[in-house]
């Protein structure tokens, strides 16, 4: 399983900086190497060049990579442009050369790449330098009330923050068990006399619903002192599902529960979809054709059977596949396919076997019913079976359902038999929701050409 990323913070500031040098590194690099290659380069690869700004800060916006600058890891900051820099680049790298009918070498695009990742490194390098070297972090000393592990996340994250220092003194809380990592320093009392002595410069406050009241009262006498007071929301009662943090009116507000798929996310997703099932339903027409004949051939009924399926937000949309049993169920007694099953037709089982009973799903994609990767849609009446079975089995419909899935790549495809089977399926649809990026959806569709559509379980 991946490591959960619990919350998605606003760009900081001073990122805007940051992003004016990398698309400038773009310019110029771009600038130079056009005029090495052609004559007048750069004027004709204008296009070209801002076509590649814009799917580099897309990629970098996607993937909140401008959100977790100056990382005390480098080596993760650079591994992180780099994938950002690759995905940026070569996507529009190749819709420019479907346009202008493959105008520019692979040479002089590999050169392109190559040179503009170097002179990222060097800025970002120079960038972290400047910022350990030049300018003096600020000590901030710390306290901490309440165990809760809302504090202790943020007491390991003071860590990566090399441009602020924070010095923490220790915790307070009413009971007296040791938290590893972070000394106790007293009661709530004790940490109210140390505040008004001046200790602290700032006090975390991890609010619970078990000590709500005694944090009150904590906050009131805080008032009486010049620390500044933070408040840790007790997020971690909940299994987030992309949470982030807004203000409305200067209101703040916290999602629980909520889609990645809001404003250039869903553009982006939108236009993933688009472009792919374009591509691929060219691709797979022939295909298609064999199939369609074969099905009449060999069975009576239609070539393409529809079934209700739960949509983005629980909405019911037709699922389309091809027939591949002798029956149509689309009632409130849909069973699933087993070994051997006798409805199947005389290649139903091959489609199922080999999920090509799937491919007329590309057209749901275009249509936007669905998308190339996403959790997999299940019938309504199993839908209705699960939700009251599996804890935040309906938050698979917070995205469009796919033909592909995070959990079909890790074996979790075809017959659940046992609601254990279920349940693991929801772990990892929801592991997609929360990790979505377009990297990741392009790795699940690297992954499923690779592994195949054939699996054991699918009948």
């Amino acid at each position: 399983m991946m490591k959960h990323k619990v919350t998605r913070s606003a760009m900081p500031s001073f990122a805007i900086f940051q992003i004016i040098f990398d698309i400038l590194a773009i310019f110029c690099t771009f600038t130079v190497i056009s005029s090495l290659f052609y004559q007048d380069g750069f004027s004709l690869h204008l296009n070209f060049t801002l076509l590649v700004i814009v799917f580099f800060l897309l990629a970098a916006i996607t993937r909140d990579f401008y959100n977790s600058l100056f990382s005390s890891q480098t080596h993760a900051l650079m591994l992180s442009l780099l994938k950002v820099w690759f995905l940026g680049f070569w996507s529009a790298a190749i819709l420019y050369e479907c346009v202008s009918g493959f105008s520019l070498s692979l040479l002089f695009l590999l050169t392109l790449f190559i040179i503009t990742a170097l002179l990222f490194f060097i800025i970002h390098k120079l960038f972290s330098y400047i910022e350990k070297n030049l300018f003096h972090p600020k000590i901030l000393n710390v306290a901490f009330v309440g165990r809760q592990s809302q504090g202790r996340l943020l007491a390991r994250n003071f860590k990566k923050m090399p441009w602020i220092k924070h010095n923490i003194i220790g915790f307070y809380d009413e009971d007296d068990q040791s938290v590893s990592g972070i000394k106790r320093k007293g009661n709530f009392e004790q940490l109210i006399k140390d505040a008004k002595k001046g200790l602290f410069d700032q006090i975390y406050i991890a609010d619970s619903l078990e000590s709500h009241k005694d944090i009150i009262h904590v906050i009131k006498k805080l008032a009486d002192t010049t620390c500044s007071v933070m408040l840790l929301p007790d997020i971690y009662t909940f299994e987030l599902l992309r949470s982030r943090i807004y203000t409305i009116n200067n209101i703040p507000v916290m999602s629980i529960y909520d889609t990645p798929f809001k404003g250039l996310n869903s553009l982006v997703k939108r236009l993933e979809d688009i472009i792919g099932s374009i591509i691929i339903l060219t691709l797979i027409s022939p295909i298609l054709l064999v199939i369609a004949i074969a099905i009449k051939m060999t069975s009576k009924g239609p070539i393409l059977f529809k079934q209700d399926r739960y949509g983005v937000n629980g909405k019911i949309i037709k699922v389309w596949k091809f027939r591949s049993m002798k029956v149509m169920e689309n009632d409130h007694q849909v069973k699933q396919a087993t070994k051997n099953d006798p409805r199947l037709t005389k290649i139903g089982a091959f489609l199922r076997k080999t999920s090509l009973d799937e491919l007329p799903q590309f057209f749901n994609v275009l249509v936007g019913d669905m998308s190339i990767v996403g959790p997999r849609p299940h019938a309504v009446v199993h839908n209705e079976q699960y939700r009251s079975e599996i804890l935040g089995y309906m938050l698979r419909h917070k995205v469009k359902p796919g033909i592909t899935g995070w959990a079909q790549i890790n074996g979790y495809r075809g017959e659940t038999d046992t609601l254990d089977k279920m349940e693991k399926r929801v772990q990892y649809d929801l592991e997609y929701i929360r990790h979505w990026s377009v990297s990741f959806d392009i790795k699940i569709i690297l992954l499923t050409i690779v592994k195949g559509f054939i699996s054991k379980t699918a009948y």
